[in-house]
């Protein structure tokens, strides 16, 4: 299956067919997979409602629990803040 936009997802994840679904393999691939469902659906930018459609998408294809995932879908978040509050540092003001 081919994720485009939000709707697509939600489709998936109402669908009564039985799906085979493989829980990706190893860690870099998993987060991977996060951080470009994440960009190509533009999380930051959608609804609450639309956020815990993706949500629910990224815990049924990864396989990780909710806490793991929020975990992970903030590391990219925090490490960009750390890398610009780093770069303020170093910069002569």
């Amino acid at each position: 299956m081919t994720i485009k936009n939000l709707n697509t997802i939600e489709a998936f994840l109402q669908g009564n067919q039985p799906v085979a679904l493989s829980v990706l393999g190893n860690k870099t691939e998993r987060y991977n997979f996060i951080r470009k469902t994440l960009v190509k659906i533009s999380y930051m930018t959608r609804t609450k409602k639309d956020k815990g459609i993706v949500i629910r998408y990224l815990l049924k294809m990864t396989g990780y629990s909710r806490q793991q995932l929020a975990r992970l879908m903030i590391m990219p978040l925090r490490s960009s803040v750390s890398a610009h509050i780093r770069c303020l540092m170093i910069k002569p003001m």
